[in-house]
């Protein structure tokens, strides 16, 4: 310390600051309920909060498990598909196993419309672009519309025309426009905007529409966090520019 004084600090307080600085942003955003945004005969259709397992993995108990949560309020479901971790948005279940196969083929067929929202880093000039590059050796696509432009930032949606495994993220980082948040691909947590520095804990991506070949639509709102990263590149400071 200053003028070689050095001053103990209490193990205690150093497990406060810890907690404060890295465990309480994870925390308090799977603290969130998972909402039910259709029912039907054939399909549950839930609104997955950030930091929620779509099914058991290899977190600790303290990550809670979407589909536990849609058995103890409607009764057995088939998982269908899934959102990663940190992904918030909407997850179809379905209620018979001969809805369960019949999802399945619309998937594995492409059949299913799927819109994301993104939040990246960098700065595009073409309002859509597209990206093919292989994932795993497997031919991958995804269509991306720029929505609108921030002074190194842009909010985008997302298109994928495959399903592969982080195929978003992993197509928008291979472009050199890693999703904010997603430190897996080169995303930064912490943001410097003009407004400020800006914390951003998880993966900013969000399943917002998923379309059924039979016409059903559903939609799930952008979360309280989305929303608060965007007003912030929104202040006037922060250079927003049309596409």
């Amino acid at each position: 310390g200053a003028g070689g004084k050095c001053w103990a600090v209490p193990p205690v307080l150093v497990l406060w600051i810890w907690r404060v600085r890295i465990g309480s942003p994870m925390t308090s955003l799977n603290q969130k309920e998972p909402k039910i945004l259709f029912l039907s005969p054939r399909w549950v259709v839930v609104d997955k909060p950030a930091v929620w397992l779509t099914i058991p993995g290899r977190s600790g108990p303290e990550v809670p498990v979407l589909l536990d949560w849609v058995r103890k309020q409607h009764g057995p479901v088939w998982v269908v598909h899934r959102l990663d971790l940190e992904t918030s948005g909407v997850v179809l279940f379905a209620r018979s196993a001969q809805d369960h196969a019949d999802a399945n083929t619309w998937f594995g067929q492409r059949k299913v419309k799927k819109v994301y929202q993104c939040l990246a880093q960098g700065s595009v000039h073409a309002p859509f672009f597209k990206v093919s590059e292989p994932i795993e050796g497997q031919a991958s696509s995804t269509q991306f519309e720029v929505n609108e432009k921030f002074k190194g930032f842009f909010l985008a949606k997302a298109l994928p025309r495959t399903g592969r495994r982080h195929q978003i993220r992993i197509h928008l980082s291979q472009s050199g426009y890693p999703i904010l948040g997603d430190s897996s691909y080169g995303g930064p947590r912490d943001v410097q905007t003009e407004s400020g520095l800006m914390s951003v804990p998880r993966v900013a991506l969000h399943a917002h529409v998923l379309e059924l070949p039979s016409g059903e639509k559903f939609e799930s709102p952008l979360p309280a966090d989305f929303l608060e990263w965007l007003e912030i590149l929104r202040k006037p400071t922060g250079g927003v520019s049309g596409v």
